[in-house]
């Protein structure tokens, strides 16, 4: 009897990272059998002391329980860098929230500087008054951020 002539139809789950379990059914030339997690093999898996074993691929390319049970590498960083990048943040926020409260005084108090001639507002500015002042004095409070404080650390370890 050749296989060839026997109808086969499998039914198994929507692909999913779960490698310890499968739900599926093989029906056989009417014969219907309920598939397990015994019955799948996963990529990798060698067979020994088999004479010989008939295989229907029930996953492939990405849908492979291996492929999607698989997950990136974690970010290592040591707890001196972690508190660096922390730092960091707080530092880039402070200086915006300086930048912003600065260009706001400056919008507020702007007809002080009219009488002065050695600083005069500009009235060629492309943003508004407060973008391209906040832009300013985010540039001026930029000797907040210590540019040398992460090739010194990488230096020390």
């Amino acid at each position: 009897e050749t296989l060839k002539t026997k109808t086969v139809k499998v039914v198994a789950e929507e692909p999913n990272g779960n490698i310890h379990n499968f739900k599926g059914s093989l029906d056989y030339n009417g014969k219907k059998d309920s598939l397990s997690a015994t019955q799948l093999l996963l990529r990798g898996t060698v067979l020994r002391n088999t004479a010989f074993c008939i295989g229907i691929v029930v996953y492939c390319g990405g849908d492979t329980r291996m492929i999607l049970n698989s997950r990136p590498a974690p970010i290592k960083l040591s707890s001196l860098e972690f508190f660096t990048n922390n730092s960091m943040k707080l530092i880039l926020i402070a200086q915006g929230l300086l930048a912003l409260l600065s260009s706001f005084l400056h919008d507020q108090h702007k007809g002080y500087f009219h009488h002065l001639w050695y600083i005069f507002p500009r009235k060629d500015l492309w943003l508004p008054d407060i973008c391209a002042y906040w832009l300013t004095f985010f540039t001026l409070y930029s000797n907040l951020m210590p540019i040398s404080l992460y090739p010194t650390t990488e230096f020390c370890n």
